[in-house]
């Protein structure tokens, strides 16, 4: 089986106020290995001794309320996964960070290098976190969401978001749109090549 080669990613305070949990719990159990290398702002240092503090600063409040659910799944990663190398893991309260086009630019950047570096060769997958459709719009960024933003990149307009289970694949004709647009993207071309990208 070929060997998986992960993106090294920019430092997250570089991203602005939409940090994405998982991201930092993995950069900070990076921090710990041997060998690691600090970007260019430097690296988080933990004592011996010490908790590990995560902190977080997302949009908890209003219709794009993701921050929510994404600080409790990790908290409950916290509770099954306990201390990370000997530290004991402080959480605390997340910030609201609202809506805002820093956070926007930060996180349509952020996917924007990944698929760069997925392109180059130089990572096999990318993996995201939610991203807030008015934040990345406030800062310029025109997309519905992720699949549309990876399309334009990839320069592949007929894509689509493709769900995965064990035992069931599910390909959407449209995301993120009103009920009303959705109805009248049922079209016998739109239903075809979405049955046809499933079907590859």
């Amino acid at each position: 089986m070929p060997s998986v080669r992960l993106a090294r990613l920019r430092p997250l305070h570089q991203f602005g106020p939409l940090v994405l949990l998982p991201l930092l719990i993995l950069a900070l159990i990076s921090c710990a290995a041997q060998g690691f290398e600090a970007g260019p702002l430097g690296a988080v240092q933990v004592a011996p001794g010490e908790a590990i503090q995560i902190r977080s600063m997302q949009v908890l409040t209003g219709i794009g309320d993701l921050g929510a659910p994404s600080q409790r799944g990790v908290a409950m990663a916290l509770v099954d996964y306990g201390p990370i190398k000997g530290h004991d893991v402080s959480m605390g309260a997340g910030l609201d960070s609202l809506c805002t086009a820093e956070g926007g630019r930060a996180a349509a950047e952020a996917v924007i290098e990944a698929a760069r570096l997925a392109m180059d060769g130089q990572a096999d997958a990318i993996v995201t976190g939610p991203m807030h459709k008015e934040a990345i719009n406030r800062a310029g960024y025109h997309y519905a969401g992720h699949t549309e933003l990876l399309a334009d990149i990839t320069k592949a307009p007929g894509a689509r978001m493709l769900l995965v289970a064990p035992n069931l694949r599910v390909i959407h004709n449209s995301t993120h749109v009103s009920l009303r647009h959705a109805i009248e993207r049922v079209t016998t071309e739109n239903v075809l090549h979405c049955i046809r990208l499933l079907n590859d």
